[in-house]
């Protein structure tokens, strides 16, 4: 159930791509910026996530009793 959750955030907070979003999606098209704008920004919200998720969420979990 924990690795369940774990996916579900990080699928959801990580943007690798351009095409992801439609507000990206326009975004890029225009030239507003690079796909490899849109791969730094990922890469350090993948970071992020993973930082979010072993230091506030696997502990919370522990608290509610789901454990790894």
């Amino acid at each position: 159930m924990v690795l369940g959750l774990v996916v579900g955030i990080t699928v959801d907070a990580v943007i690798l791509y351009p095409l992801q979003t439609a507000t990206n999606f326009m975004a890029y098209r225009s030239g507003y910026f690079s796909g490899r704008d849109v791969l730094k920004v990922g890469l350090l919200m993948l970071v992020l996530t993973a930082l979010v998720v072993a230091f506030l969420a696997v502990p919370y979990w522990g608290a509610l009793g789901l454990s790894l």
